[in-house]
């Protein structure tokens, strides 16, 4: 009987160590850096990162791009991606991202805005969601332990650890969205222009000092970010 009473002892013992070890994993994670620290991204069938292609074939890429030039550009995307990169190797920091649209180095993203009517109506926040990944000139290239270098990658929705929210106003003409997480509000203002959706998108985090920055401006396929029927 004593033999079993130290057999649970013991046992519930080192179930406490495990649950502790779980919770201060977690922690860790939770504090993880880097460039897919705020989201994922794809990868190639050889294993090296690729960019993360949305699930649903009606969703497009869209592009965002500088107001000011590359260098005015660079540094916006610095403060953009403080939460991740601030603690981050210098291997990790971004290189060269052009401003112009249709290069080899960028920002695109891709994003499902699900409304009850379409282009109008009440968002849904458990079906929409929000993803950003920056193509700089050390995307691709080998870090000095070996491992390829991703593109910087953001995701908020509600998949993503941190989410906490979407919300829209739009009138079948224009629309102003936000998507939030723990550590970047994004918002984009902009209006329907033919088959697309254009406007000026901004963001806030810990590094903007309690004010809204832009970002640049983006242009998205009308029906390849929101969900149309």
């Amino acid at each position: 009987m004593r033999t079993l009473k130290m057999l649970i002892g013991t046992a519930v013992i080192f179930m406490i160590g495990v649950g502790c070890q779980q919770k201060e994993s977690s922690k860790r994670s939770q504090r993880s850096i880097g460039r897919t620290a705020q989201g994922t991204v794809g990868v190639n069938s050889d294993g090296t990162p690729a960019p993360l292609n949305p699930s649903s074939m009606n969703t497009s890429w869209g592009e965002i791009v500088g107001e000011n030039g590359d260098q005015s550009f660079l540094n916006e995307l610095q403060v953009f991606t403080y939460p991740a990169l601030s603690g981050a190797s210098q291997e990790d920091q971004l290189g060269y991202v052009s401003s112009a649209s249709g290069q080899s180095t960028g920002v695109r993203f891709w994003g499902v805005v699900k409304q009850s009517n379409g282009l109008t109506g009440t968002v849904d926040p458990n079906s929409s969601q929000f993803h950003l990944e920056i193509y700089d000139s050390k995307y691709g290239t080998k870090r000095s332990d070996g491992t390829t270098i991703e593109p910087y990658a953001l995701t908020i929705g509600k998949t993503q650890g941190g989410f906490k929210n979407v919300k829209s106003t739009s009138n079948g003409t224009s629309a102003q969205l936000t998507f939030e997480s723990e550590d970047t509000i994004i918002y984009m203002d902009g209006t329907f222009q033919n088959q697309y959706y254009v406007g000026r998108i901004q963001y806030y985090n810990s590094a903007t000092g309690g004010q809204y920055r832009v970002l640049g401006r983006f242009t998205v396929q009308k029906c390849g970010f929101f969900v149309c029927q």
